[in-house]
C-alpha cells in the first residue's frame, strides 16, 4: 500500500479475527489525521511489524481494544488498562508499545 497521503485510518484493521500478524513497516502515517479503533477486536493478532514512518500525531481512541493476544517485540503483553495511542509504538524496555521492529 502507498500510504503517504493517506488522512484517515479509523477501523482500518477493525474485527480481522483470523489475522496473527500485520506487516505496516512501509506504511508513512505523518498525515493521518484519525486513527480511532485501528485494531480493534483483532483477537487473535499477536505481531505487528512497524518502522519508524509509523508516526502516531492524534489522539486514538482504543486502538488496541480486545488484542488479547498481542506481544510487542520487547516483550510487552497486551494489557486491558493500556488499549491507547500511547502504545501505537515500538516495542522497548523504555517505551513499551505493541509493535516490533522489522
Amino acid at each position: 500500500w502507498s500510504t503517504p497521503a493517506l488522512t484517515r485510518m479509523t477501523d482500518i484493521f477493525r474485527g480481522l479475527v483470523n489475522v496473527k500478524e500485520l506487516d505496516l513497516s512501509n506504511f508513512d502515517t505523518s498525515e493521518v489525521e484519525q486513527m480511532d479503533r485501528l485494531f480493534y477486536q483483532c483477537k487473535n493478532l499477536e505481531k505487528i511489524y512497524a518502522s519508524d514512518k509509523f508516526v502516531v500525531n492524534v489522539a486514538s481512541d482504543r486502538p488496541f481494544y480486545q488484542c488479547e493476544k498481542l506481544v510487542g517485540g520487547a516483550g510487552t503483553v497486551w494489557n486491558e488498562n493500556n488499549v491507547g495511542a500511547d502504545y501505537m509504538v515500538i516495542d522497548s524496555e523504555s517505551k513499551p508499545g505493541y509493535f516490533s521492529s522489522k
